[in-house]
Formats: C-alpha cells, structure tokens, sequence
C-alpha cells in the first residue's frame, strides 16, 4: 500500500539564524507508520513475538493491522 496517510506528529519550530528567526517543519512519522508501530507493540506485549523469530511475518502483520485501521477510518467519514 502506497502511503498516503500523511504526518502523526508533525511540529513547527521557530530557529534563529544570522537573517532571522526561521521556521524548521518536521513532518514526523506518518500516521501508518505510528499505527504499524503500535501494533509491533501490541504484539509484543502479548507475548507472541518472543514466540515468533519470523520477523518478517510479524511486520507484515503490523502493517495489515495499520492498513486496516487506516480503511475502517475512511469508512466511518
């Protein structure tokens, strides 16, 4: 999936330079990437990741679990 979410934590932060002050934007994680790793964390708290060496797998279901989340969202709009 092509990700289109756009940034979870974007911030704004206003530098001063030798011309003046300067606002530096961070666009942060996307919002897929934040749901992904909240599932990773998910997952592992619940034991089943100590018990999966397949890490590829389990990536691949966190990112499941995001797309997931991601389409009942656009749904609900």
């Amino acid at each position: 999936m092509k990700d289109k979410t756009g940034p979870a934590f974007p911030t704004k932060q206003p530098m001063q330079g030798a011309f003046g002050t300067v606002v530096r934007e961070n666009r942060g994680m996307t919002l897929r990437q934040y749901y992904a790793g909240q599932a990773l964390a998910g997952y592992r708290a619940s034991g089943d990741f100590a018990r999966s060496m397949d890490h590829d797998l389990v990536a691949e279901h966190c990112w499941k679990a995001a797309d997931a989340l991601i389409a009942g969202s656009r749904r609900a709009e």
